[in-house]
């Protein structure tokens, strides 16, 4: 039985033009990469996450509202919203890290809007972690 290398490379059938994987970028010129889908995206989460911290964060500072304020019970539903609304846009925050981690990896695409989406989305995940950590020292 004749080797893989043995093989005549020149046969004539219809499958040696075939390529196998992504399509190339069409209107690009030559060396000219698109940018990542996955950086992209990371990108935009990176937005929502901001704009959904900025919402619950500022929702919890109101509701706190000072001093005068009787203290709020555990089961307020109020608290239960605001609790989970932090936990979901964490929950989007890592989801838009690791986005934009694997978008910096694709080798056949541009890696200009993954690296801003790390970074975007890192300076946002460990903001909070420190935020929340700060809130916990000072006795909240």
């Amino acid at each position: 039985m004749p080797r893989y290398d043995d093989y005549d490379r020149d046969d004539d059938d219809d499958y040696d033009d075939i390529r196998v994987g992504r399509r190339p970028y069409r209107d690009a010129p030559p060396g000219v990469k698109p940018q990542s889908g996955l950086g992209i995206g990371a990108i935009f989460l990176a937005i929502i996450v901001f704009v959904g911290y900025f919402v619950v964060f500022g929702a919890a500072v109101v509701i706190a509202g000072g001093n005068n304020n009787p203290p709020r019970r555990d089961d307020d539903p109020v608290l239960v919203v605001l609790g989970l609304g932090i936990i979901g846009t964490f929950c989007l925050n890592l989801i838009g890290l690791v986005l934009a981690i694997v978008g910096c990896f694709q080798s056949d695409r541009n890696i200009l809007c993954g690296i801003l989406g790390t970074v975007f989305n890192a300076i946002l995940f460990f903001g909070v972690i420190t935020l929340v950590c700060a809130g916990l020292l000072m006795g909240g």
